[in-house]
């Protein structure tokens, strides 16, 4: 796990500067947290960075959030494929709830947020990440076949 003065490392990625700096507020006492305005700006910090959790918007420019969930679970690299996402979103529907648990997110909260529920969130994903995995099972019991998948497709990556 990624630790600068002990602190965990989450990665908070909105287009939306507003929602970023209320999280990022909700969880600096507890937590260091890095900001991405896109997906594709989270995605190439998540690659440098060590993280220990990512929370996301799904509509972004560049490169949403299912595109950025899909490419986190797909590396190579364990500490990024495992890595616990929440996905944060006004989109209410259930197709986007089912299409982010699909492509890997570990948890769903609604925009506007409880900073209760966020910060019960984090700790929960960061000290059981079981859980999530746990708990979708039960409430999909394992077929989320209705959801339909897109070709994502990644910005280069100019090392």
């Amino acid at each position: 796990m990624g630790q600068e003065d002990g602190k965990l490392r989450i990665l908070v990625v909105d287009d939306s500067r507003v929602i970023r700096v209320s999280v990022a507020r909700i969880l600096e006492q507890g937590y260091q947290v890095l900001q991405a305005n896109d997906g594709a700006i989270g995605l190439t910090m998540a690659r440098r960075e060590k993280l220990d959790l990512v929370i996301t918007d799904i509509m972004m420019p560049n490169l949403d959030g299912y595109g950025l969930i899909c490419a986190l679970r797909g590396e190579d690299e364990p500490e990024l494929s495992n890595i616990p996402i929440i996905v944060m979103t006004s989109a209410e529907d259930d197709i986007v709830r089912e299409r982010a648990y699909a492509c890997g997110a570990n948890a769903f909260i609604l925009k506007p947020f409880n900073a209760t529920q966020l910060m019960e969130s984090v700790h929960t994903h960061l000290t059981d990440q079981n859980a999530s995995a746990e708990e979708l099972a039960a409430m999909y019991n394992n077929a989320i076949e209705s959801v339909v998948v897109t070709d994502v497709v990644l910005p280069e990556d100019n090392d």
